[in-house]
């Protein structure tokens, strides 16, 4: 619940830590804010009739594909564990 709360702000420690653990650090850190405030609906709203352990893997799966489309899969060094 606090996650999609700071999603929808666009900032917030669990942003901060999530932006961390997609290895999005320095600059690349409000690029990642800014895309998870903008992508806020799909995110969080969208799923909501998901499955707990369904969604956060399919969390897991979208921001990995926005962060492919916003060209910061370069900038960033998360690696997906699926």
């Amino acid at each position: 619940m606090i996650l999609s709360e700071e999603a929808a702000q666009g900032k917030g420690e669990h942003i901060i830590a999530l932006s961390g653990m997609f290895g999005c650090q320095g600059e690349y850190q409000q690029s990642f804010e800014s895309m998870m405030k903008g992508s806020y609906p799909h995110l969080f709203l969208d799923m909501q009739e998901i499955d707990s352990y369904e969604r956060a893997h399919l969390l897991d799966y979208e921001i990995n594909r926005l962060m492919e489309l916003n060209q910061m899969g370069n900038k960033c060094t998360y690696i997906s564990s699926s």
